[in-house]
């Protein structure tokens, strides 16, 4: 990121700026896609959890019920 954002600023051709603006926005959103992606997975490994948790507390009320 410190490379493009040296072309951006210190670059006198206009083209370059422009590239390696269009650079950073992508790796940016890249790097958002990857938070999100790993929020999500957290997400889900926590619902997985208290899934079995949910299951776990079923199977011994059922269990005591029989």
């Amino acid at each position: 990121m410190d490379i493009l954002r040296s072309l951006l600023e210190n670059t006198p051709d206009g083209r370059i700026r422009r590239i390696a603006e269009e650079a950073i926005q992508k790796v940016q959103k890249t790097i958002g896609s990857d938070k999100a992606l790993k929020q999500l997975r957290d997400e889900l490994d926590k619902l997985k959890k208290d899934n079995q948790a949910l299951k776990s507390r079923l199977e011994n009320l059922e269990a005591k019920s029989n």
